[in-house]
């Protein structure tokens, strides 16, 4: 899988006459990071949910690569949603230590403990963040919860990871140690879409696409050479 497109996709939630998404059309790819750029309430987070396969869209379309992905059986879609990660901006924590919060989906997919337990170790240490891998993750700070969350994403190795709004509780040196991070997911071919709202962080994250959206509809697209 190399690429999620979006073509003309609307959205609204059932209990809503409002549109949350307008007509949208938009390509996110592997080997790439792409910034997704608005206020809170601008359609961001639907959009997210939307290109990493949570939600269908009530008209338009989605294509992985050039297959119909709603149109896809089970077998077929569950092959494709295993190469996406969608991390939510208020982080999901499980019962248990650190350690059993990151190796959770590995353990799903049939990994052997002491594997994904290694595993682990290397995302907590790329992460700085060692010292923490046996507390009780019900224990943690917010910034602690938000780096749990996203190492629980980056041992998955996906494809495209759709990370929305992660730097919202940590501090200027996390951030820094996080966009490094993802920038050598860039570099193993993998690719990155970031939602945020902070216009501050563009230029330190430096994208190669930057989405700007506002009221549901996209209003801007810069590439890396015009940001």
């Amino acid at each position: 899988m190399n690429m999620i497109s979006l073509k003309n996709v609307w959205y609204k939630y059932s209990n809503s006459r409002e549109w949350v998404l307008k007509n949208i059309s938009i390509s996110f790819r592997t080997k790439e990071i792409t910034v997704l750029l608005g206020p809170n309430g601008s359609g961001k987070t639907t959009l997210m949910k939307i290109g990493s396969l949570i939600y269908k869209p009530v008209k338009g379309s989605i294509y992985i690569d050039d297959k119909d992905y709603w149109s896809l059986d089970d077998h077929e879609k569950l092959i494709i949603r295993r190469t996406i990660v969608y991390v939510h901006e208020k982080p999901v924590i499980l019962r248990g230590s650190v350690v059993d919060n990151i190796i959770y989906g590995l353990r799903l997919r049939g990994f052997d403990k002491r594997e994904a337990v290694e595993k682990a170790f290397e995302v907590l240490k790329e992460l700085e963040i060692e010292e923490l891998a046996y507390r009780d993750a019900s224990q943690l700070s917010a910034g602690q919860s938000q780096l749990i969350s996203l190492a629980r994403a980056l041992i998955l190795k996906p494809q495209i990871m759709f990370l929305d709004e992660p730097f919202s509780h940590l501090d200027k040196n996390k951030r820094i140690k996080l966009i490094n991070i993802l920038r050598r997911v860039k570099e193993e071919d993998r690719g990155v879409v970031i939602s945020i709202h902070e216009e501050s962080l563009v230029e330190k994250i430096s994208p190669d696409n930057l989405i700007e959206i506002e009221n549901g509809e996209i209003i801007n697209i810069k590439t890396s050479q015009k940001i």
